[in-house]
């Protein structure tokens, strides 16, 4: 018997009873969750239903494989609450798609059990290399040298989808070959058969955790920063009607730029490791200003459990982290001249932004606690240790500032 549930997020109705109707062609019985079929916010108080119609999955000893919808942000809150000593005792196999990965982690670091992903298995998943990478750090921290080898090694293998001729992640079908399609329009509906929601042009950048590898791949950071740029103004090729109708999640368009969809909300930040920080400063403010007025058109997607927000709350105050797992910050150009964040331990981090105005968007110079910053980052601890970072802004790019710097 095969159940299906979904941690969080959702799993639209028409998509179980497709499952069913497969399974049952396969000749399987199917258990459905209770919660299946329902939308659910990320944040509402629908955790203990869902829990409910996990845990029950997990202890039956009838079910041999678990079929889980959408994970979204909320699966951690599940998993954190679940009773495995059942499922110690009778392993199953956890079949799902590229947001369950947090299930993945969790059964693969505690218990022997295959673990499957859905249809983007030969596609760029950013996903699951981003989360090899992470595994890798949390190894290294606990002293495992061995694990930590092996799982950052891992988190390389995206290079095996990079195609040089076309210059984007492309998809390999079973046997290694390469499926030829459009990265810009090609997948079907979100692009899922290849991307998730967006196309090859923001996958393109799905790195964070090797960004020098990603430079390397394009040919050195005059090319990277050359097709960032062209990432901005490539226009669609189509009619926004005949786009939206295949990607309507990418929206908040510059040129092939999404900014209403999460996977794109670091991008305007990787000049900043191309040498030309100014070129972020440019980006960032422009976005702010297009995208994120304070009236109604000001969100121009899928808030989607806080990402958005996140990224309009670092950027106005004028930094940002791009690398999950890495406690570092990146700058960029922020609208306020002065914000204070009041920190857990009685210290407070203090961002001044000397000048700083709609035409002063650029940084002239900089320095942490008083010493001269050429770097355009900064780490977590000179946060939390309650730091100042002072900016000076002008109305006309400092090319030189943070160019050159290597992260």
């Amino acid at each position: 018997m095969v159940g299906i549930v979904c941690p969080a997020g959702f799993m639209p109705v028409d998509k179980v009873s497709e499952c069913v109707r497969v399974l049952f062609d396969w000749g399987l019985k199917v258990k459905v969750g209770k919660t299946v079929g329902s939308q659910y916010n990320y944040f509402s108080g629908s955790d203990d239903e869902r829990l409910a119609d996990l845990q029950e999955m997990m202890d039956d000893p009838s079910i041999k494989a678990i079929l889980c919808g959408r994970g979204g942000y909320g699966t951690g809150r599940i998993i954190d609450k679940i009773n495995f000593k059942k499922f110690r005792q009778q392993p199953k196999w956890i079949i799902g798609f590229s947001d369950i990965t947090v299930l993945h982690s969790h059964l693969l670091s505690r218990y022997k059990i295959a673990s499957v992903h859905g249809p983007m298995a030969n596609a760029f998943n950013d996903d699951g290399y981003l989360n090899e990478y992470v595994r890798s750090l949390h190894k290294a921290l606990i002293g495992k040298k061995a694990d930590y080898t092996k799982f950052n090694k891992r988190a390389t293998n995206y290079k095996n989808l990079w195609n040089s001729q076309s210059q984007f992640f492309m998809p390999k079908d079973k046997e290694g070959n390469w499926v030829a399609i459009d990265p810009s329009f090609d997948g079907g509906k979100g692009g899922r058969d290849y991307y998730d929601e967006n196309n090859g042009w923001t996958y393109l950048w799905q790195t964070q955790h090797d960004i020098k590898g990603l430079i390397d791949l394009m040919g050195g950071s005059q090319a990277f920063e050359s097709r960032l740029d062209q990432l901005f103004r490539k226009n669609l090729g189509r009619s926004k009607y005949e786009f939206w109708n295949e990607f309507p999640d990418a929206t908040g368009l510059v040129g092939q730029f999404s900014m209403g969809n999460e996977p794109s909300f670091h991008i305007p930040y990787l000049y900043n490791y191309a040498g030309a920080p100014w070129k972020t400063q440019k980006r960032i403010r422009f976005l702010l200003d297009l995208w994120f007025k304070d009236n109604v058109f000001g969100i121009p997607g899928d808030e989607d459990g806080g990402g958005m927000t996140a990224f309009v709350v670092f950027s106005s105050m004028g930094f940002y982290p791009v690398t999950p797992g890495i406690p570092a910050y990146t700058i960029g150009s922020p609208v306020f001249s002065k914000v204070t964040i009041a920190l857990s331990n009685g210290k407070k981090f203090t961002m001044k932004a000397n000048n700083c105005s709609i035409t002063n968007k650029y940084i002239q110079s900089a320095k942490m606690n008083g010493i001269k910053l050429d770097s355009p980052w900064f780490t977590h601890k000179q946060l939390i240790d309650g730091g100042t970072l002072e900016l000076e802004m002008g109305p006309l790019p400092n090319k030189q500032w943070g160019a050159g710097q290597s992260f």
